[in-house]
């Protein structure tokens, strides 16, 4: 005697949108499958299903949020840093590693090369604002 057929599952438009979002978010097939208790090969279907050029656009948009996010987070920092006080505390050198790092992390958010030299406008010397400060307030470490 032959077994039963077994019945496919009815996916909902809403579990399909919450796994392709999940997808588009992370990049992952098996985490959008895991988010509504699917197959991979279900969602991978799914996907295949979508326009690339819908995907993709949503990921860049998500990816540039993302750069937006890190941006603020770096402008926000370097205002810190004007603080002629808050760069003595941290230190020059780590306040430059944060502030380089937030701006290396955007770089490669945006697929953009890392530039690992060290200048400023057309090849020249980097612009910088000196601000002075009463260093009598300031005992040397010495």
């Amino acid at each position: 005697m032959a077994g039963k057929a077994k019945k496919r599952k009815v996916w909902t438009d809403e579990a399909k949108e919450r796994a392709l979002a999940v997808y588009v978010q992370t990049g992952s097939l098996s985490a959008a499958a895991r988010a509504v208790r699917a197959a991979v090969s279900t969602v991978k279907r799914w996907v295949v299903k979508q326009p690339p050029d819908e995907i993709e656009d949503e990921r860049m948009k998500q990816r540039l949020a993302a750069v937006a996010r890190a941006w603020e987070i770096a402008t926000l920092y370097m205002e810190h840093l004007r603080d002629a006080e808050t760069i003595h505390k941290a230190g020059a050198k780590d306040s430059a590693i944060v502030a380089g790092t937030m701006i290396d992390k955007t770089q490669v958010l945006l697929g953009e090369p890392q530039r690992h030299e060290i200048s400023g406008p057309n090849g020249g010397p980097i612009p910088l604002k000196l601000y002075d400060f009463d260093q009598s307030k300031y005992p040397d470490p010495q």
